[in-house]
């Protein structure tokens, strides 16, 4: 488990209070050529041994997994070849020694952010290379040895963070260790399908073998890797064999073999179905080579076709006849298919000539729908099977049995129509608007947007306001952060007419796109309107330190009004907490700390402040664990009446604690 650790701490970044430079964060996915040289002494012996291993690191943040190549030398001198890909959704480790695959179970181990570490301390900047033309190097020390045993030097770029070097020593698996990675080769891109698991792991279960005993823990725990950039469905509810969102490399053999079929079985049903469900018995196998057989030979399954005007539709009825002739209960659904028109207009494009198969497994249906699947290869994997709660996002059967949405709650085609259009890769990754339910909005003075990120795939988040002659107006739009999970728009136009507003985020690692739109209509302003500031980009929780927040019952919103200057917020929370809170004034950034009370109780913190200015505030939450204070909250006030000029006497004053 120790070695594990610290290759994923190598990359990892956090934030400390005080520190300066700050700590930084490297991008969410990369490859890199990994140099481990160091030793160790033998905890019976006494021996030294020296330590040098070069590898190969896939990581990637967003998805949750890693992967890393290497050669390991044994005690007697010969080598064997290891490969140990590490998926955090599942919290499982699949290690292949020499061809053998092993899989065990991680046991809760959350995947390191890319981050230094957040109790770490700056200690120095420096140059590496000529003085005149070098690179900045900033190195910080974190102390690890409660979590690990271990404490670390960390150095990476002063300008974009990129990881130069990572130094650990301590107590490893009872040995006293002294280790350095070196990165080499950094590239912040992942090679297509690194982490599609191979066929020797294939129906390998987990297992606690002695066959694994030789392997360190650490190789287990800290690699395994990257990403395909596929998007992967999110298969919730099924029932029988079915797949699980994580489980996409459960098919690399069957697609393989079904993008393999003949092309003289294209006219013989029973041929290809026999060609197609060779080896196995399982239906949602069996519709998995027919769906992925169909999206491959769309251009050629179309032109058989005897009535042109089906178009599409063709790839929907083939489906429906390989299921017959395999004895699956299958149906073909006709339907609503919701498109953006063009960049210009926020009005869909709603295409009612759509349609797609309703599969019976295991007693209960689900969809695939061919059409979409075979339209973007990005895409393909979401649409088999996909989630009834994503697909009537885009989706509206016509037929006039409600059941075929397969929704608890059905919903009415004017409520399809109405509701906001959220792009096919945001819902394929689990996005979706929570609120306003329709895309058109008639406001007085303000608004608010909530957006969910279900899977949590999204690395940035941005909001666009403009009016209808081009003009953006982002000052004043707020973005926070109510969970982990999700996103708060407030909304305030500064004038009456016509705006619109672009909900973006960065669902891969390359750039942002867009979400959803809504058309707004202003009918009121209110006086005396100000332009939320800008100085900072985090508000609402601190996503880095998720574990804090889930001990608060609710969040508050991030944005409060204080129409009198008196503060008065009570958040609920499942324990007593020890905080901290901090109050700046954002015209000049004067501190006022002096002029908060906080007050904790087993089930609610209590926050008090009489605010001395007008204007606007920024209280940041703070919780202590030992003697470090992590900030776990941001709020922002806007105080209309400043009340006080001197620090006011709470009966519970802000805790003395140096920051």
């Amino acid at each position: 488990m120790v070695r594990q650790s610290l290759l994923l701490l190598v990359a990892l970044v956090g934030t400390t209070l005080a520190a300066n430079p700050t700590p930084c964060c490297v991008h969410h996915q990369f490859t890199a050529d990994l140099l481990e040289v160091g030793g160790k002494i033998d905890p019976k012996t006494g021996t030294p041994e020296p330590i040098t291993i070069q590898s190969k690191l896939y990581y990637d943040y967003d998805a949750k997994k890693q992967r890393v190549d290497r050669v390991v030398e044994n005690d007697d001198g010969t080598t064997y070849n290891l490969t140990v890909y590490v998926d955090y959704k599942e919290q499982i480790a699949r290690s292949i020694v020499s061809g053998t695959c092993y899989v065990t179970r991680l046991h809760n181990q959350p995947m390191q952010e890319p981050c230094v570490p957040a109790t770490s301390t700056f200690v120095e900047s420096r140059i590496l290379g000529p003085a005149s033309n070098g690179v900045r190097v900033n190195s910080f020390v974190a102390d690890l040895t409660k979590a690990a045993n271990i404490t670390m030097k960390i150095s990476v770029t002063a300008d974009d963070c990129t990881p130069i070097s990572a130094s650990s020593y301590g107590v490893i698996e009872g040995a006293i260790e002294e280790i350095t990675y070196f990165f080499t080769n950094l590239d912040y891109s992942l090679p297509h399908h690194v982490f599609h698991i191979p066929a020797s792991c294939h129906g390998v279960h987990v297992s606690l073998s002695n066959h694994v005993s030789h392997i360190p823990a650490s190789y287990v725990i800290i690699m395994g890797s990257a990403s395909s950039k596929r998007i992967h469905p999110s298969h919730t509810d099924l029932n029988g064999d079915c797949p699980r969102a994580e489980s996409e490399d459960k098919f690399a053999a069957i697609d393989d073999h079904a993008r393999k079929a003949p092309k003289r079985l294209m006219t013989s049903d029973d041929d290809l179905v026999a060609y197609l469900c060779e080896g196995t018995n399982d239906d949602v196998n069996k519709i998995r080579a027919f769906y992925t057989w169909i999206i491959t030979n769309k251009t050629q399954i179309q032109a058989l076709s005897n009535d042109e005007r089906k178009g599409h539709g063709s790839l929907t009825e083939k489906f429906n006849s390989l299921t017959r002739v395999a004895n699956i209960e299958s149906k073909i659904v006709k339907g609503f298919h919701k498109v953006p028109a063009d960049q210009t207009n926020a009005n869909p494009n709603i295409h009612g000539d759509h349609s797609w198969n309703i599969v019976n497994l295991a007693g209960k249906w689900h969809v695939v729908d061919c059409q979409c699947g075979a339209s973007d290869i990005r895409l393909e994997s979401f649409y088999f099977l996909p989630d009834p709660q994503q697909f009537i996002s885009n989706h509206f059967p016509l037929d006039i049995d409600q059941f075929w949405q397969l929704l608890t709650e059905p919903i009415t085609l004017e409520q399809f129509n109405l509701a906001p259009l959220i792009s096919e890769s945001a819902i394929a990754r689990g996005v979706r608007v929570v609120f306003p339910k329709t895309r058109v909005v008639n406001v007085r003075h303000s608004f608010i947007v909530s957006v969910d990120d279900t899977q949590a795939v999204l690395t940035d988040f941005a909001a666009v306001l403009s009016s209808e002659d081009g003009l953006a107006h982002n000052e004043f739009v707020f973005i926070s952060r109510g969970g982990s999970h999700s996103y708060f728009v407030n909304v305030r136009p500064p004038f009456v007419g016509n705006f619109r507003l672009t909900i973006l985020g960065k669902l891969s690692s390359t750039r942002m796109e867009p979400i959803t739109e809504f058309l707004v209509t202003c009918s009121s302003v209110k006086k005396h309107l100000r332009k939320f500031p800008k100085e900072y980009q985090s508000w609402g929780i601190e996503p880095r330190f998720p574990e804090f927040t889930d001990e608060m019952c609710a969040i508050p919103p991030a944005f409060q009004e204080v129409k009198d200057g008196s503060l008065d917020l009570s958040i609920s929370t499942k324990t007593m907490l020890d905080v901290y809170a901090s109050l700046r004034w954002l015209e000049d950034g004067r501190n006022f700390d002096d002029y908060m009370g906080t007050d904790s109780s087993l089930s609610e913190v209590k926050l008090k402040s009489l605010l001395p200015k007008k204007g606007f505030y920024r209280l940041c939450l703070y919780l202590r664990r030992g003697d470090i204070l992590y900030p776990v909250l941001n709020l922002l006030l806007e105080n209309k009446k400043g009340v006080h000029s001197t620090p006011p006497n709470f009966s519970q004053i802000n805790k003395d604690i140096l920051i």
